[in-house]
C-alpha cells in the first residue's frame, strides 16, 4: 500500500508541474489560447480524471494506475510541444517591447535634431552685423 501512495504523490506531483507550465502559458497571451496550450489542458483533465480513479479506490487496479501513468506521459508530450510556443511568443513579446524603446528614442533624437536645425535655419535669416560694415541705416518710423 506504500508504494501505491508513494505512486500517487509522485503523479500528483507530475501534475503539478503540468498545471504550473499553464500558469506559465497564461502569462503568454499570444501563446494562451493556442491550440498547443488547448491541448495540455485537455491531456491535463485526463490525468486528472485518471489520478482521481486511482483515489476513488482503485487504486489496486494495476490497470488503473498504468492509465493514470500514460496520462501523464500524454499531458508531458502536450507541455513539451508547447513549451517551444511560449518560448517563441515570450521572445516575440521581449522583442517587440525593446522595439518599442527604440523606436521611442530615435524619435525623441529626430525630434531633437528637428529643433536645432530649425532654431539653426532661423539664425541664417535673421540679418547680421558685421565688423566693419556700415551701420545698419537709421529708421524713419516717427518713433525711430
Amino acid at each position: 500500500m506504500d508504494s501505491l501512495w508513494a505512486t500517487v504523490d509522485q503523479l500528483i506531483h507530475d501534475l503539478g508541474a503540468i498545471r504550473a507550465f499553464i500558469d506559465e502559458a497564461h502569462t503568454v497571451p499570444e501563446a494562451s489560447s493556442s491550440p498547443q496550450v488547448v491541448s495540455v489542458r485537455g491531456a491535463m483533465d485526463e490525468a486528472t480524471t485518471a489520478i482521481t480513479r486511482i483515489l476513488d479506490g482503485h487504486g489496486d487496479d494495476r490497470r488503473v494506475v498504468e492509465e493514470a501513468w500514460q496520462a501523464i506521459a500524454r499531458a508531458q508530450d502536450a507541455v513539451r510541444a508547447a513549451r517551444v510556443l511560449v518560448v517563441r511568443a515570450r521572445a516575440a513579446g521581449e522583442t517587440a517591447a525593446a522595439q518599442k524603446v527604440q523606436a521611442r528614442a530615435q524619435s525623441t533624437r529626430a525630434r531633437g535634431q528637428a529643433d536645432l536645425l530649425h532654431e539653426q535655419r532661423a539664425r541664417l535669416r535673421q540679418p547680421r552685423w558685421v565688423p566693419g560694415a556700415a551701420p545698419a541705416p537709421p529708421d524713419d518710423t516717427p518713433d525711430g
